[in-house]
Order: C-alpha cells, then structure tokens, then sequence
C-alpha cells in the first residue's frame, strides 16, 4: 500500500498600508478624517487527514499531514506620512488604527491500519509556522490626532495534531510522531522595523497612543 499524503504549503501574504515618501513631503497626506485604519487581516482554516489501512502480506506506507505557514500579514503607515491638520490643536483626525492580526485554526490527524505479515512505515503530523504579523507607523511620520492612536498586532494559534499506529498479527506500524514548530514574529511600533537604523522620534499627538 502506498502512502498516504496530506502536504499544504501557505506563502501568502496579506498587505494594508499607506505608502512611503522617500523624503519631508513625499509622504501619504491625510488631513481630515473621522477616524482612520489600516488593517490587515489572515483567517487561515485547514484540516488534514491522512489515512490508510493494509492487510495480508503487504506493507503499509506511511500517513503524513504536513502544514507549513509562512508569509506575512502587515499593516502601516509609511515614512514621511502626515496624518491630520497643522498642529495639535487641528488635528483633523479623529481617531487612528494600525492593526495585524492573524487567526490559524489547524486539525492534522494521521492514521495507519495495517493487520496480516509484513511492516508499516512511521507516521507523522507536523505544523510549522514562522510567518509575519506586523503593523508599525512609520520613521519621519507625523501625526495629529484627537482621539486615540492604535498600533497592534497579534497572532491567535489553535494547533491540534494527531498521529495514531495500529497493528494486528505479525505487522509492525513505525513510529507515530507529532511535531509542532511555531515561530512566528509579532512586531508592533513606532518607526519601521526593517529600517530602525532611519527610526527618529515622529512629531505626535493624541489623544492616547496604544503599542
């Protein structure tokens, strides 16, 4: 019997920004505005199963589930962005949101049957996950706003991995093994921070600033 694959590889990546100037003025300008946001935001559902069985004088091949998340989710404010009035008593913003968020929900569930002569390989379900969730405003930025300023990210996990092996007679199942990875890099900030080297302190005002 052969094996029994379930392989999902997830790069994508999911973008909301108000783009970079390059210098004092080359920025994104808002100037009047209830409220602003930008918000990126990844919903990631899967579900994997891998399942087999063999009898007789045969060998059973090994059931996988493998899930590798990258990719990025981002949200910012880029470099040299002016965001309300004049000053801080015109902010002509309102309120100001930057948020990443990320929610991964994954059930990987491998199961081998095998009963009569013969052998089974091992099985494995594994999750590994090193993906992105940032949101920043960016270096030179500034920002004028009567209500709150928000910048947050966050990434909400819900693993579940399975790997079962069942043998009858004088079959052998390998192993059964799990495996769960789980790196993923969370950043929330003032000044960019793939350019901290640039990051100067931004002319703000508000209400209250959140990170």
């Amino acid at each position: 019997l052969g094996a029994q694959v379930a392989i999902i590889n997830d790069g994508s990546s999911q973008l909301a920004y108000l783009g970079a100037g390059a210098s004092a003025g080359g920025g994104v300008q808002v100037t009047r505005a209830l409220s602003l946001s930008v918000i990126a935001t990844a919903n990631r559902d899967f579900d994997l199963d891998a399942k087999g069985a063999s009898a007789g004088a045969v060998a059973a091949g090994a059931a996988v589930a493998q899930l590798s998340l990258t990719g990025d989710t981002i949200a910012y404010i880029g470099d040299y962005a002016r965001i309300g009035g004049g000053d801080a008593t015109h902010p002509g913003v309102g309120s100001i949101t930057v948020a990443a968020t990320s929610s991964l929900t994954t059930s990987n569930d491998v199961l081998a049957v095998a009963g009569g002569i013969g052998a089974g390989e091992g099985n494995l379900a594994s999750v590994s996950v090193s993906d992105k969730v940032e949101s920043w405003i960016g270096n030179h930025a500034t920002v004028y706003a009567g209500g709150a300023v928000a910048v947050t990210a966050k990434i909400t996990p819900r693993i579940s991995t399975h790997a079962l092996g069942v043998a009858a007679g004088g079959l052998a199942v390998g192993v059964s093994q799990t495996e769960v990875d789980f790196t993923p890099t969370v950043i929330a900030g003032l000044g960019d921070p793939g350019n901290l080297s640039e990051a100067t302190p931004s002319d703000a005002a508000a209400g209250y600033v959140t990170v």
